[in-house]
């Protein structure tokens, strides 16, 4: 919990996000990324496995609405992360998965893989697979409600 400006304590927004998170993953029947993974220097969200071998990587961009420059920028580095950490760790038969509960970043970014852009072209190279998760009406209006308080406090801190 972290206090608004106006002393009030709510749910900071990242930490509503991270319990997001968790819930999608047992959605899609997903681990977090394990401690002893993250040492390589990765944080993925999510991982699958079967027989001790990883079969499943996943991020997830919890956010609503229209998607923003930053929040663009954020789902390509997370493909980049996806991709990169398949390669160097060598893993063959592994997807990859970006899930977002944004309709309309899933339509951005399905945009984009339907024009002849580099994102259309990784998303195919690298067989990775966009996927929306609708969150229920009590989710949305929660993460709606942290959101506006985090701005609200981010406004105050610039004064």
């Amino acid at each position: 919990m972290t206090k608004s400006v106006d002393n009030q304590k709510h749910d900071s927004s990242s930490a509503y996000q991270r319990e997001l998170e968790t819930i999608i993953l047992r959605t899609f029947e997903l681990k977090p990324f394990p401690d002893e993974l993250k040492a390589d220097g990765f944080h993925i969200d999510g991982y699958s496995e079967e027989d001790g071998r990883i079969t499943c990587l996943a991020e997830i961009y919890t956010s609503l609405g229209k998607l923003s420059t930053g929040g663009r920028r954020k789902i390509l580095s997370d493909m980049y992360k996806l991709v990169t950490y398949k390669a160097i760790k060598k893993l063959s038969n592994v997807s990859l998965k970006i899930i977002l509960t944004s309709s309309e970043a899933s339509n951005a970014l399905n945009s984009d893989s339907n024009s002849n852009s580099w994102v259309k072209k990784s998303l195919e190279q690298h067989d990775i697979k966009v996927i929306h998760h609708q969150l229920n009406p009590e989710q949305e209006q929660k993460l709606k409600e942290v959101r506006e308080l985090q701005k609200v406090g981010n406004k105050k801190k610039k004064k």
